[in-house]
């Protein structure tokens, strides 16, 4: 299934007695509305339309296409009939109804039967203590967030004290903040028809922004909440201006954003962080290059510099190069040489330090780099920080929910405890 758009299949007919797939023809398909209701009836979210979403094969008969795709937050393997002439997909049927993820899944030859992988992946949010200065933990970290919870997009207040997250409870995402000397729980906004994305806490943590979409809907908005009156403000469309929202300035007047520019470059911006009603949105910008996507940044604690990933159209996609410039623009500074795929790059507190997410060990692990705030460059060779070589607890390898959290004691991360077995459904043809 193409992750955009269900509506698009392709004829591939196989070709005996040689077990080839040819295409013999490449035709627009269409989905019975009853059918995209269906779907519409399921669905938890938008994120449900565009997430997780893995492979699909053609059944035997040629008459329906089995595939993955989440829904509710739940990740299984579902089932379209499909007209063989017009192509016509006029039916759906939910074949496993576990709490998945179930994936990986392969059809016998007659198509009666199906083997499949089910995976227990239990996603938590960690917090472990943590020498800033020195990059080490100092001990054990521990799961903040409570069982048969889903959590991601840790973001902790500079304080340390409390953590924002977007979390999967009992089918539905909301967003939530925890006090971490106490693990109280409690949701930032009441339960309604808006999902809520990406937050950050204010450099003083007295307001979070971050997105608000609509169910059913594609269209979001940037909101900055008040956690002293636990009411929402609208600052601007997200899509509309193609934003996406990283960090705030330090003296909490500023967002910094990446913005889609007519020309698809995506650059690096800043815009101010109180609304300002009847007024076009006034964005500053710090650093954009033709050909490159730049994501990912976060100003220094003094709000010199700022340090982002820089992705070429031109180098293949596992390669990255985090990257560091003055917060008024300038030349960029290479942190990191590209030979890995590093991301999520994080200052210490005292500016002296960056800390990122590298698969330069086969798993992703924290690591970290010094860096001369006052003759801006970089200080030494990379080092490692973490550890976390065991499917028993590793960060995800879905990057998009990842996110890495630093305080001068704390470090936060989106954290995935993983066991699977293969299972065989019978009858799938019926």
């Amino acid at each position: 299934m193409a992750r955009e758009s269900p509506s698009r299949l392709w004829g591939l007919h196989p070709s005996p007695p040689f077990g080839l797939y040819l295409f013999q023809e490449v035709r627009e398909s269409k989905i019975d509305p009853q059918v995209l209701r269906q779907l519409g009836e399921v669905s938890a979210s938008p994120r449900d339309l565009v997430a997780n979403d893995g492979q699909f094969s053609w059944m035997p008969s040629g008459k329906a296409i089995i595939f993955e795709c989440t829904f509710r937050g739940v990740w299984n393997l579902w089932k379209m009939s499909v007209d063989r002439q017009t192509l016509r997909a006029n039916a759906i049927e939910r074949l496993t109804t576990g709490s998945g993820p179930d994936t990986e899944f392969a059809l016998s030859a007659d198509g009666k039967r199906i083997a499949f992988t089910i995976k227990s992946d239990r996603v938590q949010a960690w917090v472990f203590p943590f020498d800033g200065a020195r990059g080490r933990l100092t001990g054990a970290g521990r799961s903040v967030t409570s069982p048969g919870v889903e959590a991601w997009e840790p973001n902790m207040a500079r304080d340390g004290k409390k953590l924002a997250l977007r979390a999967l409870r009992a089918g539905k995402w909301e967003l939530g903040e925890q006090s971490l000397p106490d693990g109280r729980e409690q949701p930032i906004a009441p339960d309604d028809n808006y999902v809520r994305f990406n937050p950050h806490w204010s450099p003083d943590g007295s307001r979070l922004a971050y997105g608000r979409s609509s169910l059913g809907s594609t269209d979001s908005q940037l909101f900055v909440w008040s956690a002293e009156g636990r009411v929402e403000e609208s600052l601007i469309p997200l899509y509309e201006h193609g934003l996406f929202l990283y960090d705030w300035s330090p003296n909490g007047k500023q967002l910094l954003l990446t913005q889609e520019t007519s020309d698809y470059t995506i650059q690096i911006s800043t815009l101010s962080a109180i609304p300002l009603p009847h007024s076009e949105p006034a964005f500053r910008k710090i650093a954009a290059k033709a050909d490159h996507y730049l994501w990912q940044p976060h100003f220094s604690p003094d709000g010199r510099w700022v340090v982002f990933l820089d992705q070429s159209t031109h180098l293949v996609s596992t390669q990255s190069i985090i990257q560091v410039t003055s917060a008024t623009g300038g030349p960029w500074i290479p942190v990191t040489d590209g030979k890995f795929w590093d991301d999520k790059p994080q200052w210490a507190a005292d500016g002296k330090t960056l800390y990122f997410l590298s698969r330069q060990g086969g798993f992703y692990d924290v690591w970290g780099v010094r860096f001369n705030s006052a003759e801006g460059k970089v200080a030494g060779d990379r080092f490692r920080v973490t550890n976390f070589a065991s499917s028993s607890l590793m960060v995800p390898n879905n990057m998009g929910d990842v996110e890495l959290s630093i305080t001068r004691d704390k470090l936060a991360l989106s954290m995935s405890q993983v066991s699977g077995s293969i299972w065989v459904l019978n009858d799938v043809d019926q």
